[in-house]
């Protein structure tokens, strides 16, 4: 039975790749061998199965759950960030959920051509993973993304507000200028209306250093005629205490020497997240009220 689970997470692993990134075989191969065949939990969207990987939290009392989201070209167990973070955080006492995304049609296509797909296919898979926390009880709920996983995560919270989802770990998260404010990632997260925590390494895609001071100015900025979203740690000046601390709702973190998968910095990584979760998400942190 767990062989026969096996050969189907990596034809499904496969699948998520697609043949345009045959290149990755080899990772696929190792991730199908060491995933833990009762992980493996389908998940009806439109009539279909689609693979995602849950672990349920082992401390007695669960803080919440968080859908992880992988980035393009990789799949819901990919070394790294994924994998770290989907089968740690659960000894935190938070269960996890990381759900396969479609494979991009070319392996060459950017971030935000990968988004402008995803926006119309992925929403209904997050849907179905939240729906799937839902069933084993779990509703206070964080979504993580990396890369373009990261942006198609912040555009879900735009789009389909809701009072399951508490907050955003964007890893890795390309926030360049786009003529296209709708595939502008600093500009998404502007309108994310909860908590974010903005992650990436020095030594991440260059699109990703190099567009970190503008995520963080644009996510902390006003809509035109609105009033802005976000405060950080630099808005209280000289006033800065621990008690404010806990109305802070954006917060960017530059992990030195880490790259985009983090390698070698998944035990700061796991640290940073499980950190982030405990003072601002679980069960003891403050909640801001937040409009429906």
């Amino acid at each position: 039975m767990k062989l026969t689970k096996t050969i189907s997470i990596y034809f499904v692993l496969l699948s998520v790749l697609g043949s345009a990134q045959a290149m990755a075989a080899e990772e696929i191969t190792k991730a199908a061998s060491t995933i833990d065949a009762a992980d493996e939990q389908m998940l009806n969207v439109d009539g279909q199965e689609v693979l995602s990987l849950y672990r349920h939290g082992e401390r007695a009392r669960l803080d919440g759950g968080v859908i992880v989201l992988h980035d393009q070209g990789a799949n819901p167990d990919w070394p790294g960030v994924v994998r770290t973070l989907r089968r740690e955080l659960p000894r935190y006492g938070w269960s996890t959920l990381a759900v396969a995304l479609p494979a991009p049609d070319n392996s060459a296509q950017s971030s935000a051509q990968v988004l402008k797909a995803w926006s119309e296919s992925v929403p209904k898979r997050i849907e179905a993973a939240i729906v799937a926390m839902g069933e084993r009880n779990i509703f206070n709920l964080v979504l993580i993304g990396h890369g373009t996983g990261a942006a198609i995560a912040a555009d879900y919270i735009v789009k389909n507000p809701s009072d399951r989802i508490q907050g955003l770990i964007a890893i890795g998260m390309d926030g360049s200028r786009h003529e296209d404010e709708a595939l502008d990632g600093a500009m998404i997260l502007r309108k994310v209306n909860r908590r974010i925590l903005d992650l990436y390494g020095s030594r991440d895609l260059a699109s990703v250093v190099n567009s970190a001071q503008r995520r963080e100015r644009v996510a902390v900025s006003a809509e035109p005629g609105k009033q802005r979203q976000h405060l950080r740690a630099a808005d209280f000046g000289k006033g800065f205490n621990q008690q404010n601390a806990l109305q802070i709702t954006y917060r960017q973190h530059r992990l030195e020497g880490a790259d985009h998968h983090f390698h070698g910095y998944e035990r700061q990584l796991l640290s940073r997240v499980a950190g982030w979760l405990r003072r601002y998400i679980g069960s003891s942190s403050i909640k801001i009220k937040r409009a429906k």
